[in-house]
């Protein structure tokens, strides 16, 4: 029998184990999002890093790397210790570390010491997101949350890209790392209502020795899945502004279609969260794979400046929108509770592959074979998860 919303945040404030109860969610996102802010402010970082510091352009890319490999590695790691050890001192750790390594970027101006640091910073922000992933997926209505999560990584990037800079105009590479240092040190408050007891919370669901073997062979098919959809994604969305040109499509255009789809992906991400898995998930992602084919389909053969409008908006919309239902698949067939954190893992990997496929693939003598090969890739995707989609047990939040 479903709790009562009042008791749900009496157990939250008293700090009992209940994923559901609203205080423990807001927690679990505000750690996700704050331990994650780094991805959505990267390209001003390698601006102002290019601009500020005596850095050759390779070690400038090999920095911008550096956080991403942390929160790969972090996640990697993640799968041994997220259902052994509770997360509150964990995630305490690491918000005082995460904070330490953003303020000490504002004083480390060598190339050695600051992949150090910025390495650091990955792997402990990704473990907060990597306790946010494992906590979303024991929530009554995973895909919801996973939907309110990207939104919330989307709109706090927003407001970053925003501000910043100002910020830098008047404290250089300071500008960056003190906001950072600021805004993710307000994960402070949230802990106090991270769940406290996680110990075999997932593992009493693990089964048999059979049972947990196939949920191993099943999360990591569907990790793949999620690699190939990603990768698929990225190795269009890199080149999107370079296939707006080769199409003699006014820059200006391109440049405000690209930014207005920024706005697409976030409603994408919040109407996920809010339909959920009202109509399962096998609906949602049919319905992804179609259309954005129609969107490869569309910049195939880009005639009229609304082809590409369209086809970025509609692309933008569905990558966004399509996440959430992935990792309620994974969540519904990864009963130990410990791949769910790889998902990111599977993310990163595809956005690192994308591009360097595309690079393999353009020949400059049009976008087919890229477009071609990405569509191949979504198809594929989309037949892994449609063959392992488990039907959950219905339970309300």
């Amino acid at each position: 029998m479903d709790k009562p919303h009042s008791e749900l945040v009496r157990e939250s404030m008293q700090g009992n184990y209940d994923v559901n109860a609203p205080l423990s969610l807001a927690a679990l996102l505000g750690i996700g999002v704050l331990g994650s802010i780094v991805f959505a402010v990267l390209p001003l970082i390698v601006g102002t890093m290019s601009d500020y510091l005596p850095l050759s352009s390779t070690q400038v890319g090999v920095l911008a790397s550096a956080d991403m490999a942390g929160m790969f590695v972090a996640a990697v790691f993640a799968t041994y210790w997220i259902r052994k050890y509770p997360w509150r001192p964990v995630a305490t750790a690491a918000v005082l570390v995460l904070v330490v390594c953003h303020l000490l970027s504002t004083t480390v101006d060598t190339y050695l010491p600051l992949l150090s640091v910025r390495f650091l910073s990955g792997l402990v922000g990704g473990s907060l997101m990597s306790i946010a992933f494992a906590g979303l997926a024991d929530t009554a209505k995973p895909d919801r949350w996973f939907g309110f999560f990207i939104a919330g990584q989307m709109v706090l990037g927003a407001a970053g890209l925003y501000v910043l800079p100002d910020m830098i105009a008047s404290f250089q590479m300071g500008g960056i790392f003190y906001l950072l240092a600021a805004v993710v040190s307000l994960a402070i408050i949230v802990l106090r209502w991270l769940p406290a007891d996680v110990i075999a919370h997932r593992s009493k669901q693990a089964g048999t020795v059979h049972a947990a073997s196939t949920s191993f062979f099943h999360s990591c098919l569907l990790l793949f899945a999620c690699f190939l959809f990603n990768a698929g994604i990225m190795m269009v969305w890199a080149y999107m502004e370079r296939i707006g040109v080769s199409s003699n499509l006014d820059a200006d255009i391109i440049g405000k279609t690209l930014s207005a789809s920024m706005l697409v992906g976030l409603v994408g991400a919040v109407l996920a969260g809010l339909i959920a898995d009202r109509f399962g998930r096998a609906i949602p992602l049919a319905i992804t794979i179609i259309c954005q084919v129609v969107v490869l389909a569309m910049l195939a053969d880009v005639s009229q400046t609304w082809h590409y409008v369209a086809a970025v908006l509609v692309f933008s919309f569905f990558w966004s929108y399509t996440p959430p239902y992935q990792m309620g698949v994974l969540v519904s067939v990864d009963t130990s509770g410990r791949f769910v954190v790889l998902f990111l893992a599977a993310v990163k990997l595809g956005y690192t592959a994308g591009p360097a496929l595309t690079g393999l693939l353009y020949k400059g003598d049009g976008w087919g074979a890229t477009l071609t090969m990405s569509a191949m890739m979504f198809f594929l995707s989309f037949v892994l998860f449609f063959w392992l989609n488990q039907p959950r047990q219905k339970t309300s939040n």
